[in-house]
């Protein structure tokens, strides 16, 4: 019975070996990319926590600091919180695509952006006016983070949560980056 080896010629061998070399790099090239390419594309279902997880409160209204609670219509069925930061690359890279898709927010809904930056609000608007980001948005300066920590406990930007007003409940929340169009087309149904 004859048993299999590897060939004794060193140039079979080290081609060989660069061969299995390049089938393990490129299988490594295609997990990588696919990590780095997948977009989260939301399935709406109700999250399994309330408001209260975050701040020990069900009321909306006083469960999220006051900078927020001021700033949301009340008439509003849905309020989209989107926590941010221009030092955040993954948050610069999807801003044009989120800009774009909040022309067509859905009918009672409304959208908080909160900012990390440590940045004055000029300086905010410059960087995104170096960014070719010309849209006026309403925004949260959480430069010491306290917002956000109340409401997300930790941070890992971005994060995005949709909380429906009528039945105080965040039904959504989403680590990472959106496909907005898409997230905010679910909203609607």
């Amino acid at each position: 019975m004859r048993r299999f080896s590897l060939p004794q010629n060193k140039f079979l061998s080290a081609r060989l070996s660069a061969l299995i070399f390049l089938v393990v790099l490129a299988a490594f090239a295609l997990f990588v990319d696919a990590f780095l390419q997948k977009r989260q594309i939301p399935e709406l279902r109700e999250a399994p926590f309330l408001v209260s997880d975050f701040s020990g409160n069900t009321s909306f209204d006083t469960a999220l600091p006051e900078e927020i609670s001021e700033m949301v219509p009340w008439d509003a069925e849905t309020i989209i919180l989107h926590f941010w930061a221009t030092w955040c690359p993954t948050c610069m890279a999807e801003m044009p695509e989120l800009l774009a898709a909040t022309e067509t927010l859905p009918e009672g809904t409304f959208l908080v952006m909160v900012s990390l930056d440590k940045a004055s609000p000029t300086m905010f608007y410059e960087s995104l006016k170096n960014k070719d980001i010309n849209h006026s948005i309403k925004w949260i300066d959480d430069e010491k983070w306290e917002v956000s920590r109340a409401v997300l406990g930790t941070i890992k930007l971005p994060v995005t949560l949709a909380y429906d007003v009528s039945s105080s409940r965040v039904f959504q929340r989403v680590d990472g980056p959106l496909e907005w169009v898409s997230f905010l087309t679910a909203l609607e149904k």
